[in-house]
């Protein structure tokens, strides 16, 4: 079709190629079909023609009758004036898609193995654009399928479909388990201290070690060490808690300098 049939195709289905696939209040406004909000989404018309502007979410992206349907209805352009001409248009069937499973943490660790630097080196001398380091695909618990000389991040296929292991969920615990890791290497470090220079304020551990003031007494209290008056002593349990501020009364008859 030419540019001046489409426009006259156009203005013959008006403003109704809009308003029987979307609800429009009287004043020609809607929220925007695609993608929300309120009532940024409006009908005007131009030398005969509808078109319809998103003002909120879509950067004042405009649609005429035939994008619009095209749009909408997902279709081609092409399949898109048919259906304004009245023309049946073929819809393709849709497959059906086995719904996805997720497969255990139990499960996902046992399939494949853990990622090597060898793997990421053989890796980017077959790819032709960059690719990350070794400590980023280890960081993102990538596993390596011997059997097909590749890498997944957190899927495998089998004959059901697709089954997921929930990999931001790993991660979460890793880094929980990194940050555990570190909090005792911080409370080794500072036992260690203590242990050579037991009348060592929190002012000077702090300095000594780059570890904040209000830290420190925790972190002791996790190897069970406690400050009573100006020394640290090493008590019988552990995981003691800092409980009081420096020069109060805890209500053990001691105070905490």
């Amino acid at each position: 079709m030419t540019r001046e049939q489409l426009s006259q195709l156009k203005q013959r289905v008006g403003k109704a190629a809009f308003t029987s696939r979307w609800p429009f209040d009287s004043q020609n406004r809607a929220a925007c079909p695609f993608h929300g909000g309120n009532d940024g989404f409006t009908l005007w018309q131009k030398d005969g023609e509808w078109f319809a502007t998103c003002r909120s979410g879509c950067d004042n992206k405009t649609w005429d009758a035939i994008a619009f349907v095209r749009d909408f209805d997902k279709l081609s352009f092409k399949d898109a004036v048919a259906k304004l001409l009245g023309k049946p248009v073929a819809t393709p069937a849709k497959s059906e898609k086995v719904a996805a499973q997720r497969m255990t943490e139990k499960e996902w660790a046992t399939w494949g193995r853990d990622v090597t630097p060898a793997d990421i080196e053989r890796m980017a001398k077959s790819r032709k654009d960059k690719t990350a380091g070794y400590e980023t695909f280890r960081s993102l618990l990538v596993h390596w399928d011997d059997e097909n000389k590749c890498i997944s991040f957190d899927t495998v296929r089998d004959e059901n479909g697709m089954q997921i292991f929930d990999r931001k969920v790993a991660q979460k615990k890793a880094k929980k388990v990194e940050k555990e890791s570190h909090r005792d290497s911080e409370a080794a470090k500072l036992e260690a201290v203590v242990l050579a220079h037991p009348k060592a304020s929190i002012r000077s551990l702090a300095a000594t070690e780059k570890i904040g003031r209000n830290r420190i007494p925790n972190l002791l209290g996790q190897r069970g060490w406690k400050l009573v008056g100006d020394e640290w002593k090493k008590t019988n349990s552990e995981s003691l808690p800092f409980d009081g501020c420096p020069g109060t009364d805890t209500g053990t008859g001691i105070k905490q300098l």
